[in-house]
């Protein structure tokens, strides 16, 4: 009889806890900061790239794939006096 197959016992050149969006340091599921994206499965070490400040520039969330979100350049000035 073959024993079975342990995961655990395999030296993988990918992380099988690593969706898009994420990396698996040491196997624990770290997301990609905002602004920061990953496309790929099963990345072992920190893929996430910064997201392009090239026009039209996108931005992302948390654990992104890809850079979708519209970037809005937002300058905040002082309070409104009543």
């Amino acid at each position: 009889m073959v024993a079975p197959l342990q995961l655990t016992s395999l030296s993988l050149p990918w992380s099988p806890c690593s969706p898009q969006g994420s990396y698996c340091p040491n196997g624990v599921k770290t997301a990609c900061e905002a602004n920061e994206f990953n496309r790929f499965l099963g990345a072992k070490a920190d893929n996430c790239v910064t997201c392009s400040t090239s026009a039209p520039r996108y931005t992302s969330y948390a654990g992104a794939a890809y850079c979708t979100i519209p970037y809005v350049e937002v300058e905040c000035g002082e309070p409104a006096v009543p």
